[in-house]
């Protein structure tokens, strides 16, 4: 665990699914799984929760960054214009290329950075509480090796963590 200035982490949802593209992109080469949600009950803590908004001009940072510096740069605008959650806002827009994304995005500033290797890279990551009670499936990608034992590893481990009988593990319909 480090501990540094806090550290802006966002953590991606979308209201897609079986979308091979997405698959492809997110999930390993369509090898990997998909957590399904209740959004009604996804109420992260110490958190913001909210949906994408697609926009060309903002979704570029430098527009935001830039206003902000304008902002500071003019004693009116200052005055009058908080600009205090605008940077951590601009996580919340991205190019209406990604538009068939249907995205959510949970923000979050943590003062808790974690780090772990993937290959020769150092990543940094955080924890955010996701109340168990809003996992209502898992979905195990189309091209996943040894779906069947997948499957059953999954099972056990969420029989021994969660009471939610409906809760489903299914293969995805992707063939």
């Amino acid at each position: 665990k480090v501990n540094l200035i806090p550290a802006p982490f966002v953590i991606s949802f979308s209201e897609k699914q079986e979308f091979l593209p997405m698959w492809q992109m997110y999930a390993n080469n369509a090898t990997g799984i998909m957590l399904e949600f209740d959004i009604k009950k996804l109420k992260p803590k110490n958190s913001e929760l909210s949906k994408c908004a697609y926009d060309e001009k903002i979704s570029d940072y430098n527009y935001i960054d830039n206003c902000l510096t304008l902002i500071k740069c003019n004693s009116t605008l200052d005055a009058i214009f908080d600009p205090s959650g605008l940077r951590e806002k601009k996580s919340y827009f991205k190019s209406p290329d990604y538009m068939h994304e249907e995205e959510w995005r949970i923000y979050k500033q943590s003062e808790s950075v974690y780090t772990k290797m993937s290959g020769a890279m150092i990543k940094p990551y955080t924890e955010v509480d996701i109340p168990i009670e809003s996992l209502t499936g898992v979905v195990i990608g189309p091209c996943m090796p040894n779906r069947e034992q997948v499957k059953e590893c999954i099972d056990l481990v969420l029989n021994k963590k969660n009471k939610n009988p409906e809760l489903e593990v299914r293969f995805s319909k992707i063939k």
